[in-house]
């Protein structure tokens, strides 16, 4: 699994296509595809992976073990998420509990990922791997 990450607008989907040779119609959008992990198709590109965990944490589901369960059915998936932990700390509960599940949830994913690219200004620095 491959984690790629980043700030807003920064050009990690651009980068990862142009890593993977993959096209757009090859990407899940975490921002409307199913909640669960075993309700996925094929993983190849799985973009805004925050916004999958913030809707997650609406419904009540772990985004952490959906995660676990993600790379373990899909451990050649290029995984890409937003930074999202870095400024002001959110006024509201909930978003603060989004901020702290996904920072613990990329840590693992981190952790897991043979490599972890960070993508600023369009261009990509490798942090863990080759």
């Amino acid at each position: 699994m491959r984690l790629i990450v980043g700030g807003y607008g920064q050009g990690k989907l651009n980068y990862a296509l142009s890593e993977t040779k993959l096209s757009q119609h090859e990407v899940i959008n975490g921002r409307d595809c199913p909640l669960k992990a075993d309700q996925l198709g094929q993983v190849r590109v799985f973009y805004a992976l925050e916004q999958w965990f913030r809707r997650q944490l609406a419904e009540g589901i772990s985004p952490f073990e959906e995660a676990k369960k993600l790379i373990e059915k899909w451990p050649q998936a290029v995984l890409i998420a937003q930074e999202i932990g870095s400024g002001v700390v959110p006024l509201h509960a909930e978003e603060r509990r989004w901020r702290e599940e996904t920072g613990r949830t990329c840590c693992m994913l981190a952790q897991q990922a043979a490599r972890v690219d960070r993508v600023f200004c369009g261009l990509a620095a490798t942090i863990k791997g080759e």
